[in-house]
């Protein structure tokens, strides 16, 4: 008896996947997968924090992108109809309205609010305050080891615009405050046996707020006024 056997040359018609002749709107508009990713990646590179987060006075990183009308309900790749979450807010969102959604994207970072709900506790995060000439970068200097991370606005400043001091134009403290919530966005994503992290802030009551949140230890430093006084007018020699 004989047994047929496979040609392996054979041409054998495919089947059909869906992305070739389709009449579907949804497939034709969304052909182009390399376009439609590099427009998420934009995005995502864009907006760093979960904006519904945002909305709602809390801080965290923003892991995913959501569209606000679904693709196959209509919905487009354009930014407008775009929302960074992270991936908490991404579970919950689908139960919100779209107009709630709507209202997400107006929410930008203003360097003013802070998580309402404590991370878990790190030992390793430090937030240091005190008045000018206390001695803040001094003690975190002698207290950081290669690869720590600081957070001193003043250093920034004077490294990138040459202006330490006050008052610094609009279009700095912009940049200076998208930088802070870069920085935030990285140590909320932290791992807790990583680096220490360092965050300089002169307002006591800031300080305060940000060490609650992040469950950090608050390191307020205090001089003699007279030593104060003597320390910032070394600066100016």
């Amino acid at each position: 008896m004989q047994i047929p056997t496979f040609n392996a040359k054979a041409k054998v018609k495919p089947m059909s996947s869906g992305w070739g002749r389709s009449t579907s709107r949804f497939i034709r508009d969304h052909r182009d997968t390399g376009h439609y990713r590099r427009i998420i990646d934009a995005y995502r590179r864009s907006h760093r924090l979960c904006q519904r987060c945002l909305a709602h006075e809390r801080v965290s990183a923003a892991t995913e992108v959501h569209h606000i009308v679904s693709l196959r309900g209509g919905g487009s790749t354009e930014e407008s109809n775009l929302l960074a979450l992270c991936r908490r807010c991404h579970l919950t969102i689908h139960h919100e309205s779209i107009s709630m959604q709507l209202k997400y994207k107006s929410v930008t970072w203003t360097g003013e609010i802070m998580p309402t709900t404590p991370l878990p506790l790190i030992s390793n995060r430090f937030v240091v305050c005190g008045l000018p000439g206390s001695g803040k970068t001094t003690w975190v200097n002698e207290h950081r080891k290669p690869g720590d991370l600081c957070w001193d606005v003043d250093a920034i400043s004077a490294t990138l615009f040459q202006m330490p001091d006050f008052p610094r134009p609009r279009y700095v403290v912009e940049i200076l405050n998208a930088m802070f919530a870069e920085f935030l966005r990285h140590v909320v994503a932290l791992p807790a046996a990583g680096p220490q992290v360092f965050v300089i802030v002169g307002d006591h009551q800031k300080a305060e707020q940000l060490a609650h949140h992040l469950n950090a230890e608050l390191v307020h430093l205090e001089v003699d006024e007279n030593e104060r006084q003597a320390r910032l007018e070394s600066r100016t020699i």
